[in-house]
């Protein structure tokens, strides 16, 4: 009986041990994720000025400021939240909660889906160029389908290469 009990004990300690490590893993994750959202409030002007330079440099149109005049008159405003950066944080998120420990991950997956959202952008001024009501088929629409299938191919590429089972 005394052995019985002293293996119950064990037993207890163990699942107790793991239990324990894994709630302080979802504590490390949850203020890692919160560190991200406050990463994301300082740097995302950033990003912006970062889009708007780029996109100096592949669009043809007049810029002034955070805008876009283009041949027929409309303005595409460059806002914070065309940037692309909060789909980046997704999807380091995404990673981290995943237990995806290879870096190139991150850092792939996050130039792979910065460039996809500047096509995007490309894609929408240049379709509001042709005509000025495409403009929210073009954002609305068309452009996020764009996005999330390509972060959603990308979140395949990841999960059928990584080694980790899930």
């Amino acid at each position: 009986r005394k052995r019985r009990r002293f293996r119950s004990v064990i037993r207890f300690c163990d699942t107790s041990c793991t239990s324990w490590r894994s709630a302080i893993n979802l504590q490390k994750k949850i203020i890692i994720s919160l560190g991200l959202f406050a990463l994301y409030f300082l740097l995302n002007p950033l990003f912006t000025k970062l889009m708007i330079l780029i996109l100096k440099l592949l669009l043809p149109f007049e810029n002034i400021k955070n805008y876009f005049v283009l041949d027929n008159g409309f303005k595409i405003y460059i806002l914070d939240s065309c940037n692309g950066f909060l789909g980046i944080i997704i999807w380091f998120l995404i990673l981290l909660f995943f237990d995806i420990k290879r870096l190139k991950y991150y850092f792939l997956g996050a130039l792979f889906l910065y460039f996809v959202n500047l096509l995007r952008v490309v894609f929408v001024v240049f379709l509001s160029n042709i005509n000025a009501s495409y403009f929210d088929l073009a954002h609305n629409v068309l452009g996020r389908i764009l996005y999330v299938v390509c972060f959603l191919c990308a979140l395949w590429y990841v999960k059928t290469t990584s080694s980790h089972s899930y």
